[in-house]
């Protein structure tokens, strides 16, 4: 920060993007794994912000954007040390957020959907299947570039987004609000926990199905009777 400022003058806009993952399945992850990836991609975002706060503040406003992922939205069973850090980056952006407003500091996170990167090369090349998966349920065709990040982040780090603070925006190419297919979705509620004590007795053989149809109503949108 000093090296900054003594270049630049004071920080008005602090963008927080550094971020790593290790793919193990949950009881696989040590102690070190989980602190090593929750240090880069959530810790040293508290550390930076507090840090440069004091010069916002005296700036009388500042922008701080922190870079999110899909998996701050979704869980992923090969990463769930990475989706549990960036699940805390949005809520830690949107505790910012109130803390500062009144100093005319704005806080928000940008969630990259699937981006071509040196660390998604991993992803693609030892879960192929996965990654042709996240490929056919992106509405654009394709996985992201960097660039295609540019447009959200200068919104953010302009006078444009005055008003906007504790948002996160996903640039995903539609990737977070494409519905799932219908027939996943129906197996997913399968295994969703059953409670039959607000049934009659009578019912009770037929509660799987039965809360399985009324969880399918929330869930999706289906023809009616499609799956019947």
């Amino acid at each position: 920060i000093g090296s900054v400022n003594s270049k630049f003058g004071e920080v008005d806009i602090l963008v927080n993007n550094a971020g790593t993952s290790i793919r193990k399945p949950p009881e696989k992850l040590t102690p070190e794994d989980w602190k090593y990836v929750m240090d880069v991609n959530l810790t040293s975002i508290h550390y930076f912000s507090s840090l440069i706060f004091d010069q916002m503040k005296n700036n009388k406003g500042g922008k701080i954007i922190n870079i999110g992922s899909m998996m701050t939205i979704f869980g992923a069973g090969h990463a769930s040390v990475y989706a549990a850090s960036k699940g805390g980056v949005v809520q830690y952006s949107k505790s910012c957020a109130i803390a500062w407003a009144e100093h005319n500091i704005q806080v928000n996170s940008i969630l990259p959907g699937y981006i071509t990167t040196n660390m998604t090369d991993g992803f693609k090349k030892n879960f192929p299947k996965d990654a042709d998966l996240v490929t056919s349920r992106i509405p654009a065709g394709r996985w992201g570039v960097p660039d295609d990040l540019a447009g959200t982040a200068i919104f953010l780090a302009s006078s444009a987004s005055d008003f906007v603070t504790g948002a996160f925006i996903p640039v995903d190419g539609g990737y977070s609000i494409r519905k799932l297919n219908p027939k996943v979705c129906f197996l997913q509620v399968l295994r969703l926990p059953i409670h039959s004590e607000h049934l009659p007795m009578e019912f009770a053989p037929k509660v799987s199905c039965h809360q399985a149809y009324l969880s399918m109503k929330k869930v999706c949108l289906l023809n009616r009777a499609s799956w019947l």
